[in-house]
């Protein structure tokens, strides 16, 4: 017989064919008892591996408490670099006090136990009562959002001061300058 006489041979392939098919079932088989004894054996490991005592203990645990500093200390020395930037001839300058005297009234709000995701919605919570000038501060943070909304929002020197003379209002009646 010819290597051209067993190539084109039907009964050669079906052979081959035959051959390989108990080979892939036998195979199969063995690798599909292989998975089924790795999950027997993972099972058995997490079992041993129980982590909710561990976690109840640790839920026990109080959190460390933060050492922040008093906002009093941080206002006066954030004013003094807001008061800084307001006293430059830039108006780049004097949008940015601006912006940083909102941030730095935010932050108090937030130190005081004010709630709220944003610094409108922490304004929203506040009565009349415990802040005189809510309303320039309401007045005084709508600005603070053209500065920082709208690139071609103007700012003059006369306006940043007026508003950063809310803002200090509104930290001295904090108590916090």
């Amino acid at each position: 017989m010819s290597l051209y006489d067993i190539i084109f041979n039907i009964d050669f392939w079906q052979n081959v064919y035959l051959v390989s098919k108990w080979i892939f079932i036998v195979l199969s088989a063995f690798l599909t008892g292989g998975i089924i004894l790795l999950l027997y054996k993972i099972s058995s490991f997490r079992q041993k591996l129980d982590v909710g005592p561990a976690y109840k203990e640790y839920a026990k645990k109080p959190e460390p408490v933060e050492s922040k500093p008093p906002v009093a200390a941080i206002a006066s020395s954030k004013w003094q670099d807001i008061i800084s930037k307001s006293e430059s001839e830039s108006e780049k300058e004097w949008k940015f006090a601006v912006i940083e005297a909102d941030s730095l009234v935010d932050l108090v709000l937030k130190r005081s136990g004010y709630l709220g995701e944003t610094m409108m919605e922490r304004l929203k919570t506040v009565l009349p009562e415990n802040l005189p000038s809510l309303n320039q501060l309401w007045e005084a943070h709508k600005i603070r959002n053209q500065i920082a909304h709208n690139p071609e929002f103007t700012l003059t020197k006369k306006e940043a001061i007026r508003v950063l003379k809310i803002y200090k209002q509104v930290l001295q009646e904090l108590k916090v300058l």
